[in-house]
Order: structure tokens, then sequence, then C-alpha cells
């Protein structure tokens, strides 16, 4: 299939069957090798690349200074070359340094320009990132003003803009608060923003990452920059300038989002699965018909696996759109696209001049399917798109006519020999990785309930979602380095996570991010960038959101590992959390509908049609899919849709107060940083959580008093304690730290063990993505790993609720004791749990009684549901001397270690334990090999060490008995030194903080 989209992009008949011949015979002879194009010719283009660090930054006032960096940040110029500023995260310099961000920074640099460079026809220069709102000037002349840091700009620039030898390009960036602050003045009606605490004002009005004005768990520096790379192309025919592709199982197909909102007038997605084949058909309609949901028996699990087998042995199409600059009206090209040596077809075209938007398919009749980490590998194809321009001169190509390719004329590799009639072509090649995969978005009604399903199909598979929402990882974009977002996603996989929501308030994440995330098996939930607020609809913001929604999801759409576009955070729900005088709600209502529905909707659909799309999150779904209408009211509910839940009122150890929702995908706690990531921003009189620098940093509304309320429901908490003993006031400080973590690692385990229960119950709850995986800096918040890449005890307590294999409890009202076994496992397993009560006293066994369990494939059942009473009946214990601890065994040989506390600890008199780091060791030169032992028993054992951030213990935060030793390993993200990290390990536990 070829598709031409640009309107006036016509194809001569006559040239056209000419270039066909030629197209034909070449890629006849390309595929007879497997090969791809490219790679003979010369390159259809010169290029003058203007990153680096020989840039100058003014704001035209007090501050000039050479060796500023493209892609680079202004604050961070200021600290690093300028000297004018130190590090602006460091105390309270976020408020001493917001001059920044109400100032003009202009970045300036000469490049040359030669007589080879000024030879051709067009110039394209392309800016991948401003932030955010600039003009673009050459030698003088404005060329271009922008509005959004989250467009990739492509310029065209006259040749007569140039001169031969030194040229000049400025680019004069406004302020953003300003400019925001402007728009939003300039409105007919008020338009609320999210209101965060410390923020600057009017962010919604602006296309720039939501979070840089400030975030409940982030700063306000509103940050200019260039955060992206700066290249000038000049070609005399054609280049790609960009591609997607989407992709579609031909045999058996199933629409990417299943619904009985789906009417029988099929929807723009669609109708693209209009070529069921009948058995394939019949099949589906009697399964939706019965209301199977997964996991309910091995026979739904022997289906899905059996759906899985049949996609991997039916053709998928790749849907190519390729974006492509001309420099003239008709010029002929031939576009080759080749994946891997498996499949390739070529597209003759005739391009108009300017850019061209053409798309053609690809067919792979045996895909090697992608799976999720834990389903399968993560096969990864390569794509590559190779553009030839040809002369019009028809004897030329009759000349490519009389001589064909043929395969003597290409190397193994697949490129062109010297040979070839292309050798001496030019040509423009673009190359990406792809993986194949389906995925669908189920929500179907269930037996006996009011209500809709809501989970993820991979591949005929059901998926449990388990993962966590991805913020910035720097307030300062540029500074994020591919070998932190690494250690970032690592990390998830490491702690069993299997999805990643990237959160609408931020930025849409470079390319390595996904790359990693399509490697590591990592889904993820991609928002577009909205969040928390309501938007305006005037001419010039739809206009950007059209042009950014269709950018960005052609970048992303090559990405497997992203099966869902959502089209915001929360703006639906905020459409009931203000009350503007004198502006009617319904008005705010219908800009959402234009906004979400009309322009962001459309683009999506038009750029990927075949992945689920949602457009809020949380949301209750729709009533219909066509015509398209939402399901609106209270989008709290739990019956359609997702769910949001927080809840710092009530006991977070208690199961109650946790909604039996069908997809969570936020929810969370507070706690504080360790002392360690603290330190590099702080001095010893801040180490107080009542400290001034710690209610600055603090901004989540009350949030250190939700803090406070809930450690006092369950520990013994630690008074602020303002000394002139430096000593005693760090270990003070290191202790509620510590605690903080402590308390958050229990109302996370309490709620996300609870949900991956009600899988197997009538809730049926398919995903939980907490609040939040990173840190954008040193401050309270409610992640799970810190800025320094450190983890908190909560990212090993996720390592353990989110392992495939779970052995969980809780104590229910009437004080029974509940015990589940919860698989993720592709088999069934059989095994037992051994219950033991031991002494906190000592660690002692008091006794011990053993349960037997099978749990089907993908399931989760109850083991066990006794009072609290009879369980201690028969023993020495009460619910103050012991704990139980659970040891459960599959007959496969899985193994796994729980504890039920039965009393507040801070009804528990603990025993002060010592415990002994008894040895240490390299196992290479990144890993060590940590044991400990303790005297007594120990809760809640934390070791750390204070010289590495980026590295992670095996396990971390457990139970420590007298007669164990724990075998721990230290992965590291550089080679470790054996005496300094031996030096600098640190051992604590729930005992210290009495």
């Amino acid at each position: 299939m070829i598709r031409f989209n640009q309107p006036d992009c016509r194809v001569r008949r006559a040239r056209l069957l000419r270039l066909l011949a030629v197209a034909t015979v070449a890629v006849l002879a390309l595929c007879a090798v497997g090969g791809r194009g490219g790679g003979g010719g010369v390159l259809a283009y010169t290029e003058v690349r203007l990153n680096g660090r020989d840039w100058t930054l003014s704001n035209g006032a007090n501050v000039t200074f050479s060796g500023a960096s493209v892609p680079g940040n202004v604050h961070v110029d200021l600290q690093d070359v300028a000297k004018v500023i130190s590090d602006p995260y460091y105390r309270f310099n976020e408020a001493a340094y917001r001059w920044i961000a109400m100032d003009t920074w202009t970045y300036s640099k000469s490049f040359a320009m030669t007589a080879v460079t000024l030879q051709e026809k067009q110039y394209w220069l392309t800016l991948e990132g401003v932030d955010t709102v600039a003009s673009i000037m050459i030698n003088g002349k404005t060329i271009a003003s922008v509005q959004s840091q989250h467009l990739r700009h492509g310029i065209a620039v006259d040749r007569g803009v140039f001169v031969l030898g030194s040229n000049q390009i400025k680019i004069a960036i406004s302020s953003a608060v300003n400019y925001a602050s402007q728009q939003s003045q300039a409105y007919p009606y008020v338009v609320p923003d999210s209101g965060q605490l410390g923020s600057f004002p009017h962010a919604n009005f602006i296309r720039k990452a939501q979070s840089d004005f400030g975030w409940d768990w982030g700063p306000a520096f509103a940050p200019p920059g260039i955060n992206g790379g700066i290249y000038l192309q000049g070609f005399s025919d054609c280049l790609i300038d960009a591609f997607g592709v989407s992709q579609l199982f031909q045999a058996g197909a199933r629409p990417p989002h299943r619904s009985p909102a789906h009417d029988g007038s099929r929807s723009h997605a669609e109708q693209a699965y209009a070529g069921f084949d009948a058995n394939g058909a019949q099949q589906q309609q009697e399964q939706d018909e019965q209301g199977v949901f997964p996991g309910n028996s091995e026979s739904d699990h022997d289906a899905s696996l059996a759906e899985a087998r049949r996609l991997a042995a039916s053709p998928v199409t790749l849907i190519i759109s390729a974006t492509l600059l001309s420099a003239a009206d008709k010029v002929a090209a031939v576009l080759y696209v080749a994946i891997d040596q498996v499949t390739a077809t070529t597209v003759p075209i005739f391009l108009d001049h300017g850019v061209n938007n053409v798309e053609t398919t690809v067919n792979i009749a045996s895909p090697i399917l992608w799976w999720p980490v834990g389903y399968g590998a993560q096969h990864l194809y390569n794509i590559t798109l190779t553009l030839y321009p040809l002369k019009a001169d028809p004897a030329d190509i009759d000349a490519l006519v009389a001589r064909p390719l043929r395969p003597e004329d290409t190397s193994s590799d697949g490129s062109v020999t010297n040979a070839s009639p292309l050798h001496e072509m030019p040509y423009y090649a673009r190359s990406r990785s792809i993986g194949v995969r389906s995925v669908q978005l189920v929500e179907e009604p269930l037996a006996n309930q009011t209500g809709l399903s809501f989970y993820f199909v991979i591949n005929g598979l059901a998926i449990y979602a388990k993962g966590a929402n991805w913020i910035p990882a720097d307030a300062f974009h540029t500074r994020v380095t591919p070998a932190k977002i690494n250690h970032l996603l690592q990390s998830a996989v490491a702690a069993n996570m299997n999805m990643v929501r990237v959160w609408g308030g931020g930025i849409y994440q470079p390319e390595i991010f996904y790359d990693l995330c399509d490697q590591k098996g990592l889904l993820v939930w991609q928002e577009l960038m909205f969040a928390c607020a309501l938007y305006p609809r005037s001419a010039i913001f739809t206009s950007l959101v059209t042009v950014e929604v269709q950018q960005q999801v052609q970048r992303l759409s090559t990405h497997p590992s992203i099966i869902i576009w959502g089209g915001n955070n929360e703006v639906e729900a905020a459409l009931n959390w203000y009350d503007v005088p004198n502006v009617a709600p319904q008005v705010y209502s219908v800009d959402y509908w234009q906004l979400f529905a009309d322009v962001v909707r459309t683009a999506v659909l038009k750029a990927d049609p075949n992945r689920p799309f949602v457009d809020s999150s949380p949301s209750k779904g729709l009533l219909s899919e066509s015509p398209y209408v939402k399901r609106w009211g209270d989008v709290g509910g739990t019956a359609y849709g997702d769910v949001h839940f927080y809840d710092y009122a009530d006991d977070c150890q208690s199961v109650a107060i946790y909604p039996q929702a069908r997809f969570v995908s936020e929810f969370g706690f507070q706690s504080f940083p360790s002392f360690q990531t603290w330190l590099a921003v702080t001095t010893s009189e801040d180490w107080s959580y009542d400290s001034a620098l710690m209610q600055f940093r603090q901004r989540h509304p009350q949030g250190t008093d939700q803090l406070v309320a809930q450690l006092k429901r369950h520990f013994r908490t630690p008074t602020p304690n303002a000394t002139s003993d430096q000593a005693t006031q760090q270990e003070h400080f290191e202790q509620w730290c510590y605690l903080t973590q402590i308390q958050q690692s229990l109302c996370y385990e309490t709620a996300i063990s609870n949900w991956r229960r009600l899988k197997g119950e009538d809730a049926h709850t398919m995903g939980v993505l907490y609040w939040q995986l990173n840190d954008i800096w040193q401050g309270p918040t409610w992640s799970s790993i810190e800025w320094s890449g450190r983890w908190k005890m909560l990212h090993y307590h996720a390592k353990r609720f989110f392992a495939p294999f779970m052995v969980s409890s809780y104590v229910d009202a009437s004080n029974s004791l509940h015990v589940h076994v919860t698989s993720d496992l592709l088999t069934a397993e059989s095994g037992s749990v051994v219950l033991e009560l031991r002494a906190y006293s000592t660690g002692a066994l008091d006794s011990s009684s053993s349960v037997s369990f099978s749990v089907g494939a993908l399931g989760s059942v109850e083991i066990y549901a006794d009072a609290v009473s009879n369980l201690l009946k028969k023993s020495g214990c009460t619910i103050t001397s012991c704990f139980v601890r659970m040891l459960g065994e599959t007959n496969s040989g899985l193994n796994v270690t729980a504890h039920a506390f039965l009393a507040e600890f801070s009804q528990v008199t603990l025993p002060q334990p010592t415990i002994t780091i008894t040895s240490v060791s390299l196992v290479n030169s990144t890993v060590a090999e940590v044991r400990l032992s303790a005297s007594t028993v120990a809760l809640f054992v934390f070791i750390e060490t204070t010289i590495v951030d980026a590295g992670y213990f095996s396990d971390n935060g457990f139970t420590l008995l007298p007669s164990e030793v724990a075998v721990l390993t230290f992965t590291s993200t550089t080679p470790l030194d054996l005496s300094a990290f031996s030096n600098s390990l640190h051992v604590r536990s729930l005992r210290d903080t009495y």
C-alpha cells in the first residue's frame, strides 16, 4: 500500500510506471539477499552540526560568558561555566535564583559556510528542543519564532540568508513565566491552573513541562535552555525528516480497545480490522459472550497461550509513515524499506517542494514476538528507510530499467556494490529498532457486577501491570544522563516491575528512555503532556498541541514498550476542582472536549490508530466509541476505568481503606530521603524534620503533619531535637528519615499486596502503578528511588510485593488473620506455607503449622483464615510478644518469606541487637557480597553505603534472626574499591529509633 497524505504530492502516471519498473526489480534483487538499502552511494546532503560547548550566553544586562553548552540549560551553565550561581538545589537557592526565569537569555554562535555547503538548493535548520519561547536569527535576520518545549522545530532557511565564511546564529529565549502570565491575562476568561505550593502561576498557558513551574514534589525553576541538538542540512533533492511505525496483525486481529462502547459502526481504528478470518471472529465472539476473565481457570490460561502462538504464526503488517523533505517540485525518488534480513519493500514516489507525508506497508510473515519482562524475550528488529533521489531525466530512469539490480550487485549486508546501478546515486538513510507485539485494552462486562474490566492483553496474554510512575529525573532536563536513566529503569526491573507510566506533567522522554524500555521489556503507559489543570483552547494553543501530538506519537510509535497513549493526567478530574466566579462549569467541559476529544484524540489516531488511547487518567471510560461519548461522572469510582487513590487521614496499614479498583494507576504516601541524599544540599541546622529548610522543601500541603500522624499510629516517634551536639542532631535526623521510610514501605506493602490478591476476587484488579518511582530533587516525596539514585526501603519492599510468587497476609476488622498465595507465573504451582510464631525478645521459634496450597497460573488464592486468638491459643505468645513468620515453598523450588506483625510496633518491647558485618568480598568489579548476622532478632535491618549512590543491595529492610546469616550482594554502576566500600557500610534496625 502506498498512500500520499499531502494532497498536492502528485504521482504522474508515465513517470511512476518507469519508476515502478526500476523499484520492482531493485527490491527483488535486494530481498534475494535479505539486505538493506544505502551504504554504497554518497550522502544526498551536507550538514553543519551546531552542538557543542562553544556558545556565548547572555541576559543582555549583567551576565555574558562563553563556553555555554548546546544541548544545555541556563541554570547549569551559570553554575558550571560562569560561576555566577552555586548549586540551585542547595538549601534555599531555589528562591534566590527565581530571577533567572524572569530574564531573556540569548545563545549565540558563529559557524562557517563553505563553497561546498553553499551549493545546495534548500537548507533546513532542525532544533530538537528549545525551552520554550524563542526567536531564532541567522546573520541578524529572524527566521522563526517558537513557543513549545515539546516540539522538534524544522525551519526552511533561504540560501540568501547565509554568507561565504563566518555566519552567526542567535536564539533569544524569553521568560516562560512572563509569557504564560501574558497569555493568561489576554484570555477572555479565567482558566485555573494546578496552583501548586511555591509554584509560578499559569503553567497551563504554555507548552512547557508543567512541573517546571513547581509541583508538590519539586522546585519551581521554570528553566530556560536548549534541550536538544541543532543542525543545519543542505540538500538539492530530498531527505527523510522522520518516520513512525504502526502494526497490524492480519489474521483474526483484535481492535486495540475492546469494550461495549464499540458499536456496529466501526471506529477509525477498528476499520483496519475488517479482514477477520471467519473462524477467528466467531471464536472471539463466543469468548466475549461468555464473559471470560483472565486467570479464572486453567483453560482460560491455555486459551491465552494458544492466542499467543496464533499471533506468532500469523503475518503482521507494519504501516510506515514517513515525513520527507523536498528541495523542489517534481522530485522523483525511490523509498526502500527493509526489516533486518527478513523482508523489504520499495516505494516509487514524486515529491513536491517542502514537507511530504508518505505511507507504505511491509509484511513480516511469521514474526518473532516482543514480550514484556517475565513473559518472554524482547526480540527487536531493525527497520531502515533509505531514500534514493532520482534525476528527472527519463534517460536516466530508462538506463536503470535497462540495467536492473542483480544479486551480485549487493553485499552480504545488503548495501549496493560498485557494480550496482544505484552505486553512484546519492541516498539518505534512517534506522530504528522495532518490536512486534499485539496489545489490547480490555474493558468488558463482569459477571454479576456493575461496571467493566480494565486490563491489558499483550500477544493474547492478560498481563497484571506492576510498576510505578515516572516523573522528570531532574529539574534541568539536560543533566539527565543515559546512565541515570538506565539505572532507574534497571532498578524498576530489579524490583519485579513490568510497567512505568510516564506522567503527563513532565516531558516526553528522550529516545534512550524508550530504547531501554524496549530492551528491558518494560511496558510504558505514555501520557501526553497535560496535568492537573484546565487548559485554554485558543487557535495558537490548539495548533501547537496538534503538531506536538503528531510529532511525538510518530516519533515514539516504533517502540513496542509503549502500549497505551494517555491524553492527560487528572484534567478530567480537575473539572470538579474549581469554582470560578462568572464562568459556568459547562464552559470548561466544552474546553476539555474540544481539546482532548477533538484535537488530541484525532491527532493520536491519525498517527497511530492501532494502539489503545484513553483521553484522561483517571477516567470512567466511554459510553460509545462511535460517536465518541464519555461516561462523565465521579472519576473516583471503582466500577469503570482506572483509579488514583490518596488517603492521608486514615490508617494506611489497614486494608479496609483501599478501594476495590479495576486498575490503580496512582496512589502513595510520602517519606523523607536518606541522610546521605540530604547531605549535599543541607547544613547541620537543617537536620530536623520541622526545620525551616524542611518546611521550605515540603511542597505537599500538611505533608509532614500527615507523616507524623501516620507514624504515631504505629511507632515510637522521635521528636524534633535541636541541639548544639551536631553528632546527636545528625543521628536523630537519620533515625527520622529511616522511620518514615519504614512507614512508607508498610503502607505500600499493605495496599499493593491487597490489590494483587484482588485479581482473584470480584474486584478483578489487574494493575497497580504506585506514585512515584523517582525524584526530581532532594525533598520529602512519594518516591521509592531518591534523586541521588539510592533505593529507599520502599523499593526493596517493592521487589518483594511485586515478586512473581508472593505470600501475603492481613488482619481484618474481626481480628482474623488471612494468608494468600498470589502468582504471576505462567504455570500452576502447589506447595506449602509454614506459619511460625517467633518471639520478639529472642527470635526463638514458639510454634509452627503448615498449610498446603495450589494456585493456578496467574492466579491468587486464600490458603488460611482464622482468628488470631486461635492461632495463639496453643502457644505461649501474645500479639505483643510474638510475630508470625511465613515460609512459602513451591514444589518447583520457589521460596519466599513474609511476616505478619500482630501488634503496633509502639506496643512491642524490642531487644537491642548487635548487627555485625561478618564479611565483605568482591564478586566482580561492580558486585560485592556482604554477610550480616545479629545477636538477637532485628526488624527492618537496613544497610547502606556512604560512597555509592547509583547502586543497590539484593535485599534490605528485612527481618534478621540470631540463627541466620544474611548473604547480600551489592550491585554498583561503577567499579568498587573493596576497602573503601567495606569502610563505608552502616547498618541500623528499628530498635535504634527507640
